[in-house]
């Protein structure tokens, strides 16, 4: 009688712990910022044995469409090290000694902090084992659902299965409430102080990020900002071992380097995820004037087993400007109805420019050296007159809590400091709040946007009283 690859009868997502955190096979949803560590148990039996392979998780994003990848030690879902599995180990036998009779206790297998089973486990008729699949969350995006499936490498295949768990990862993003009045009347006080109250979704202190212009698009400041870091969405095929760089350059994808990043190794870019690229000396972005980036391989030679890809972005609406690929040395036309996936950042790592969507991929096959490098355009944005940030500029106070990052759900302010004087104006303001380390690390949305006036020709401040309405 032939044998037949085993079937993945049950799956459980449980807590690093081991709790079980939902019931088989039922999905379960995550606040990756509380729990970013978990263990995928799958349950797999063997009906047509002996069957003898070695078995590796894959995930994917379900929610993008995504496809599935192995798990590795990067990706929106990774192999973690926890305290409670060990890589290798047995639990008792790979040669598994109870029945796999529907309802039955969970039992034997491996533990595995990795991408796969560390060797092979020998399934006999009619038996079944489990596997411990430990895992990381805190590069999965907010909103997003994520399937898994177990693939058997001795066949080739995706083990078959009726139901599986599926991970569902929610938002932990900050909403923020602004307390001071709309229209308020500061009269002649240059130095406001205005109020806002933040909540986070799982109970965690907050960072804030104020803004303040005269312009309800907060771009009254030419002059825009000092670009430190670039974030790209990068995934990789087949095992690249080069470095990438980065370019900003001025007047065309082949114009002069306004300056080049870190080279950031291509052996550390696996499934789809973000790569950071830091600018020893920051670049100077003006509004209004565009801009080029340049991505490109220390390579000499054309490899289409082994290169990086950058995600993309495909619209029906030209965005921020457009991307272009060098072929043979020569750029293409900037393309108008695209993007490249990526986030620039200032000096104080807040989010400048951002492109997060994607849906497709361009291949950097070669290096500058066969004359291929991936370029993205972009149009520096102007800034607010004022943009703060809790924990990094003076001017935050909170009660009771007056610490940075501040309880939630608590009365917060921040007072214009001496220096930065408002003059006679009408003024918006805005304030989104943060889940710092070791939460999610991504702001919330703006509150809505308030305004205030200024008024410095009016009568001394001393006899104009401050109004702050709840």
């Amino acid at each position: 009688m032939s044998v037949k690859a085993p079937i993945l009868f049950k799956t459980r997502i449980c807590d690093a712990d081991r709790t079980a955190l939902a019931a088989d096979n039922a999905d379960y949803t995550v606040n990756k910022g509380s729990k970013p560590n978990l263990i995928f148990v799958a349950q797999v039996d063997e009906e047509v044995g002996t069957y003898t392979t070695t078995y590796t998780l894959m995930w994917k994003n379900t929610t993008d469409a995504g496809a599935f990848a192995n798990l590795a030690a990067t990706g929106e879902i990774n192999w973690a090290a926890t305290t409670n599995l060990v890589q290798g180990t047995d639990v008792t036998t790979k040669l598994c000694t109870a029945a796999g009779a529907a309802g039955s206790t969970w039992q034997n297998g491996e533990e595995v902090e990795g991408a796969a089973t560390s060797d092979s486990i020998a399934l006999v008729d009619e038996y079944y084992t489990e596997i411990h699949f430990a895992i990381n969350i805190a590069g999965a995006k907010e909103g997003k659902t994520y399937d898994f499936q177990i693939w058997e490498n001795t066949g080739g295949t995706a083990l078959a299965v009726a139901a599986a768990a599926s991970l569902i990862v929610t938002s932990d993003q900050s909403t923020v409430v602004l307390n001071t009045a709309d229209l308020t009347d500061f009269g002649a006080d240059t130095t406001p102080t205005l109020e806002f109250t933040g909540t986070d979704a799982s109970g965690s202190d907050v960072r804030y990020n104020i803004q303040i212009d005269p312009n309800n698009t907060f771009d009254s400041n030419a002059n825009a900002f000092d670009l430190k870091y670039v974030d790209l969405y990068l995934s990789a095929a087949g095992s690249p071992t080069d470095n990438l760089l980065l370019d900003i350059r001025s007047g065309s994808f082949g114009g002069s380097s306004l300056g080049q990043s870190n080279a950031v190794n291509s052996s550390g870019v696996g499934a789809a995820a973000w790569h950071r690229f830091t600018f020893a000396t920051p670049i100077s972005i003006t509004g209004a004037t565009k801009y080029y980036m340049t991505l490109s391989r220390s390579v000499e030679v054309r490899d289409t087993a082994n290169y990086v890809s950058w995600l993309c972005q495909l619209s029906n609406v030209y965005i921020y400007g457009g991307i272009s690929k060098k072929d043979n040395g020569s750029w293409s036309a900037e393309s108008t109805d695209r993007d490249f996936t990526f986030t620039i950042f200032d000096t104080s790592t807040v989010e400048k420019i951002t492109q997060t969507s994607n849906n497709n991929a361009y291949g950097l096959y070669g290096g500058t050296g066969a004359g291929e490098e991936l370029g993205q355009s972009f149009t520096g944005l102007g800034t607010p007159l004022l943009d703060k940030l809790s924990g990094t500029d003076a001017g935050f106070a909170g009660t009771p809590d007056n610490t940075d990052p501040f309880a939630s759900a608590q009365l917060v302010s921040y007072t214009v400091q001496a220096g930065e004087e408002l003059t006679t104006n009408t003024y918006y303001w805005r304030v989104r709040g943060l889940d710092p380390s070791p939460g999610s690390g991504l702001y919330g949305a703006w509150a809505a946007t308030k305004s205030f006036t200024v008024d410095t020709g009016g009568a001394p401040s001393a006899f104009i009283p401050r109004i702050i309405m709840f």
